[in-house]
């Protein structure tokens, strides 16, 4: 079940960046920016799971981890951003 949950939020991940990249407003760029770093937290989450459950070692998961958490780092300033464009455009 956490193997199917972790394919399903990476797949996530990569269409709502896309997604994102396609609209024209921040306030819809930071939505979807927003909804990939959520399943990016979800990626690494469901690979905390593995390691608690027994399914894989921590040395095991630690590169997917260190990738993780540089994604969700530029996403959150993504989302910054663009949140904070649509804050201007609104005024």
């Amino acid at each position: 079940e956490v193997v199917d949950q972790l394919d399903r939020a990476s797949i996530s991940v990569v269409l709502n960046i896309a997604e994102g990249n396609g609209r024209r407003t921040g306030q819809a760029r930071a939505k979807f920016f927003d909804d990939a770093r959520g399943s990016g937290t979800e990626c690494a989450a469901c690979l905390d799971v593995m390691v608690a459950k027994g399914a894989c070692s921590i040395d095991r998961v630690g590169e997917g981890k260190a990738s993780l958490l540089r994604i969700v780092s530029m996403l959150c300033k993504l989302v910054e951003r663009f949140d904070e464009a649509a804050r201007k455009e609104a005024r």
